[in-house]
């Protein structure tokens, strides 16, 4: 069935002795597929009576194993099938718009195999890539809602032509056609456009409802139906017939009418891009627009703010203004490479040229003038319109997107997807989850999480869980002051690079009244995303208190509203979001307010102080996707950062973790010169296979212990006193011993444990560590 697409079967003397038995194979066929009423016997029948005596210059019909039923699936996968037996190359689009489904060029994942054309049929509709010999005039109809036609670019078309074509000719959703032909070079996809007498401005093309596409571009394949429309379908046959001299002469004078329509610069003035006023009237243009909509014409919207912004800036700083200034609020963002390309769609296809509407250009316009110095104020007031943009566009965007996320994230209970976990900390909560740290005053809540966010900051496993390593944005409304000794403490401590990805801003973020504080917080994450190429994985506020300034903690419906601003924070980001917050005076186990709050949460981190002991520990509480862990004790350790500039000691302090019994491990404070899991994995398989054994436990002794020890930045006790220098081994002893043991998990170091004999006549088991043996598969 996969014929030339100017192949013409009357042509064909040698198909003359087939056509006793099938008088047009290819027909019959077609015509079976697009019946959806596919009868395999008989198909196959017709393509091997075919094959056999077709003449060697045309190409076999495929045997095609059509298992379809009437359905829309069937219907598509029918006309997919017929398209590609008539040569066309085709691609997975949408169901419900004109947008290919996968990212990239349309003719790269364009494909006429049967197997893949019947695996994307389930989720998709087809769209014919249109190769470089392939030109298709797409016709439309519109009409109003009474049904009377409004636009008809398929009259018009074939009054242009003197009369209808007679080539391949496919019907469109709105009653209008598509016509094929082929051409031996590409033209230049135009959109048809009316003209505009009171601008002066000709018309676009062939006229408003006349698309050309050429090489590049799609159209929908029979078999593909859109929302409301009707479905694709063939109505003429004939073969593609190479397109007339008419109409190519049609296509170069609407060429040439295109450069009649540009906007010229005044005379004399030359655009360089070098006036700040002219980036400044970008900006502010990249933020009055509305966001682009996935479903509601995003494309289009996209192409006409980097139309409008080219008309003031160039190219470059276009694309760094639709970056920064316009697609963090679409909905969803665009990638960085699709944005540029749309940019360079804009330039390839604009009207005007380049910077027609500059300052230069129209300074008699009775233009407010800015000196270069005011600039970047008028930047940031555009940058604060934009905000209170992003917080009016809320509502709108949520309304009308809610249909298109309900349909997207539905999930059938026969579906058999594997399934993954996504741990943002292994065993505790996921990558892009609402986890709430509760605890009293003054116990180390903020100590804690800071640890946390440190660890996600480097990628390095925080008590011997692994992280999700990217950016980590604290947002600290209580104890700012001291906000930099805690972060000199903990980078000192803990041996965190200065160039971590882990950042604080110590001014409060109103998460209850304020839609434009939410859109500043996305928007700066988005940034810290592609500054340092990683996801942002921890926004925290903290605390609850000083982030809802108004409202009522124990009220349902102000705990609501800030749930739902956390929502978004997550929705735009991805990261996951912790708050702070207080328990009650009287339940200390519980955060204090509305139990809204706890419901609405993923996991909870408690900070449980015994009031006689002062003993501290995390407890995991209200853990959504896991089983709680068992609670991780811990104290503050004093840390000394030098003298100010009058003397005087500044101290802060950190978090230290204990084991006792080794559920967990406290390794953040690897040494500098082992940077990496890896780095510190191979230097301590370099000393085991130096040294016959390494035992664990007596780290005190020369057998290697203390290299090891001080490799993974433990402190055995020298020249401490005896009880102390006990103590402190016990508890390096017991992380060391976890850390050796997760590498023997993964076969990077070999143990055995062997009867030791101690003191008093009794004897223990004893592991010894050394390096992996090396298999000889």
């Amino acid at each position: 069935m996969k014929m030339p697409k100017d192949y013409d079967a009357t042509n064909d003397c040698d198909l003359q002795s087939v056509s006793a038995s099938i008088p047009d194979p290819i027909a019959e066929v077609n015509a079976l597929l697009m019946a959806a009423e596919v009868d395999e016997q008989k198909t196959d029948e017709i393509a091997r009576q075919y094959n056999a005596m077709k003449p060697k210059t045309a190409k076999a019909i495929p045997v095609v194993k059509a298992d379809v039923e009437q359905s829309p699936e069937a219907h598509r996968l029918a006309g997919a099938l017929q398209m590609a037996g008539r040569g066309f190359k085709l691609l997975p689009v949408a169901l419900d718009r004109k947008k290919a489904a996968h990212k990239g060029r349309f003719i790269d994942q364009a494909t006429g195999d049967i197997e893949q054309l019947r695996a994307w049929s389930k989720r998709y509709n087809f769209g014919i890539a249109t190769e470089a010999d392939l030109l298709v005039i797409d016709c439309d109809i519109r009409r109003d809602e009474k049904g009377a036609v409004i636009k008809d670019g398929l009259a018009h078309f074939i009054n242009l032509m003197g009369g209808e074509p007679d080539v391949f000719t496919t019907r469109t959703g709105s009653g209008g056609k598509q016509f094929f032909f082929s051409i031996d070079n590409p033209v230049t996809s135009t959109a048809g456009k009316a003209a505009d007498p009171a601008k002066g401005l000709p018309e676009v093309g062939l006229g408003e409802g006349i698309d050309i596409r050429s090489y590049g571009a799609l159209v929908l394949a029979p078999g593909s139906q859109l929302p409301g429309k009707d479905r694709y379908s063939v109505i003429n046959a004939a073969p593609v017939a190479p397109a007339p001299e008419r109409l190519l002469a049609l296509i170069m004078a609407a060429a040439a009418r295109k450069k009649d329509r540009k906007r010229k610069l005044s005379e004399g003035v030359v655009f360089t891009g070098d006036d700040p006023r002219d980036y400044a009237e970008g900006t502010r243009r990249a933020l009055d627009a509305a966001p682009a909509i996935e479903g509601q014409g995003g494309d289009n919207q996209t192409y006409s703010v980097a139309a409008a912004i080219l008309d003031v800036c160039t190219e470059d700083q276009t694309k760094d203004i639709m970056r920064e200034h316009y697609n963090p609020r679409c909905v969803p963002e665009w990638d960085d490479d699709e944005l540029d390309e749309k940019v360079e769609n804009a330039v390839a296809y604009r009207e005007n040229e380049i910077g027609s509407d500059c300052y230069a250009a129209t300074v008699d316009k009775e233009l407010d003038v800015i000196s270069e110095t005011d600039w970047p104020t008028l930047i940031k007031a555009a940058a604060d319109r934009g905000e209170e943009l992003v917080a009016q566009e809320a509502g709108k965007t949520a309304t009308l997107t809610r249909l298109e996320q309900i349909e997207k994230s539905i999930i059938y209970i026969g579906d058999d997807d594997p399934i993954e976990s996504d741990p943002l900390i292994e065993g505790i909560c996921d990558r892009g989850t609402f986890v709430l740290v509760t605890g009293p005053m003054k116990t180390g809540k903020t100590l804690n999480v800071m640890d946390i966010c440190a660890h996600i900051a480097v990628g390095r496993q925080w008590n011997s869980r692994d992280v999700a390593q990217g950016v980590a944005i604290y947002c600290l409304a209580e104890g700012g002051k001291g906000v930099k000794r805690r972060l000199k403490a903990l980078r000192t401590a803990k041996n965190i690079p200065a160039d971590a990805p882990m950042m604080v801003c110590p001014i409060a973020i109103d998460l209850f009244k304020s839609n434009a504080d939410v859109a500043a917080v996305i928007a700066f994450a988005n940034e810290q995303a592609k500054k340092h190429r990683l996801p942002v994985q921890a926004i925290v506020f903290d605390t609850l208190a000083r982030s809802m300034i108004g409202g009522n903690e124990s009220a349902v419906e102000d705990i609501n509203v800030v749930v739902g601003k956390v929502d978004r924070i997550r929705e735009a980001t991805g990261s996951t979001v912790f708050v702070v917050t207080h328990t009650g005076w009287i339940d200390k186990k519980r955060s204090r307010g509305s139990t809204a709050l706890p419901g609405a949460i993923d996991a909870e981190l408690l900070i449980d102080v015994d009031e006689k002991t002062e003993a501290a520990q995390i407890v995991f509480q209200n853990l959504r996707e896991y089983e709680a862990p068992e609670p991780i004790k811990y104290h503050l350790e004093s840390i000394d950062l030098g003298k100010d500039t009058k003397g005087r000691l500044i101290k802060s302090a950190v978090v230290r973790y204990d084991l006792d019994g080794g559920s967990g491990g406290d390794f953040e404070h690897i040494a500098a010169e082992a940077e990496t899991e890896a780095d510190v994995l191979r230097k301590v398989q370099e000393r085991f296979a130096k040294v016959d054994t390494y035992r664990a436990y007596w780290l005190h002794e020369d057998w290697g212990g203390n290299y090891v020890a001080e490799l993974l930045g433990e402190d055995v006790g020298e020249g401490l006193a005896a009880a102390d220098r006990t103590k402190q081994q016990k508890a390096a002893r017991a992380r060391v011993k976890a850390r050796l043991d997760k590498w023997v998990k993964k076969g990077d170091i070999a143990v055995v444990y062997r009867e030791v004999e101690r003191e008093g006549g009794r004897s223990d088991k004893i592991p010894f560590y050394s390096a992996p043996v090396p298999h000889n598969d």
